[in-house]
């Protein structure tokens, strides 16, 4: 048998954050506790991480400014987006932003 040690979690983190960091956004959805309905939230922005936060800027708007440790984060399989899941009082929240596509 064969034994892997597990990366730390705080590379991988570091990693998958220098991957989103600066990315363009065509929209950020954002779904509320376990409602399977995503509602617009945002268009046409970029993904800001620095100083401990990540932050979703959309023009005036700032659909997501949390501190990285109250977040849980990841890409999506198909490389078109990321998820960012943050609890609000008793309620999950998953804000999705998509990127925008630049390959033709």
């Amino acid at each position: 048998m064969f034994f892997f040690k597990k990366r730390s979690q705080g590379l991988a983190a570091s990693k998958a954050l220098s991957r989103i960091s600066g990315k363009a956004v065509r929209y950020v959805a954002e779904r509320r506790g376990f409602d399977p309905v995503e509602k617009v939230i945002g268009r046409e922005g970029v993904i800001n991480v620095g100083d401990g936060r990540i932050v979703i800027s959309c023009g005036k708007d700032t659909p997501l400014d949390r501190p990285i440790e109250e977040l849980t984060f990841g890409e999506l399989l198909s490389k078109n987006g990321a998820t960012f899941t943050y609890s609000d009082g008793d309620e999950r929240v998953t804000v999705t932003a998509y990127y925008v596509d630049y390959r033709k």
